[in-house]
């Protein structure tokens, strides 16, 4: 499947989608629950998330800087260009998976968007 595919399927499978908000040109925001995984480590956090679809930037995928989740040590931006994103249907997560020096060698990001329980 394509970048595309995978992020609306991920938007809008029914358990998500009255948690995302759509703007007027079609971007998604919402509250998320992060797991990154890098050099043998596990961040969990939750954070807000922006996903761009349209123009340019359509699949930039956006993390909004927090304690645990710093710009200077992670990678917080995503792009279809430089990472790969896969929905999981079983999990109604998007998982992102790239590498980079920054990060040590390969990482990945699992996002879930956020339900009150």
């Amino acid at each position: 499947m394509s970048f595309g595919e995978e992020i609306d399927n991920f938007i809008s499978d029914i358990k998500n989608k009255d948690l995302v908000n759509i703007d007027d040109y079609g971007n998604a925001t919402f509250e998320a629950d992060i797991q990154y995984r890098f050099k043998k480590q596990i961040l969990v956090s939750n954070t807000d998330v922006k996903i761009i679809r349209n123009g340019y930037e359509d699949g930039k995928i956006s993390l909004s800087e927090n304690n645990e989740l710093n710009i200077n040590f992670l990678h917080l931006d995503f792009t279809p260009f430089h990472q790969k994103y896969k929905y999981n249907l079983e999990k109604n997560s998007l998982n992102i998976s790239g590498e980079s020096p920054k990060m040590g060698g390969t990482y990945s990001v699992k996002l879930i968007i956020h339900h009150d329980e």
